[in-house]
């Protein structure tokens, strides 16, 4: 198992490099896509993602498990 993060830390920003990613995009204006890489770059989700069917059923999956309800 150490071997496989040896070789996936290789490829990863340091957790210092991504929190400045997370503090850029929380504060700084002109954020306001979907995803973002480590760059501050958007980049598109998976097209699943962008169906509006199926965001509905997560939305209403996550109400149920979250014991939200329609209308709060």
């Amino acid at each position: 198992m150490k071997n496989l993060y040896k070789i996936k830390s290789r490829f990863s920003i340091s957790p210092e490099k991504m929190a400045k990613v997370y503090i850029a995009l929380s504060t700084e204006d002109g954020y306001e896509g979907f995803l973002y890489d480590e760059k501050c770059k958007e980049v598109k989700a998976n097209a699943f993602a962008y169906e509006e069917e199926e965001q509905k059923k997560l939305y209403t999956l996550l109400g149920q498990m979250t014991s939200l309800k329609d209308n709060e």
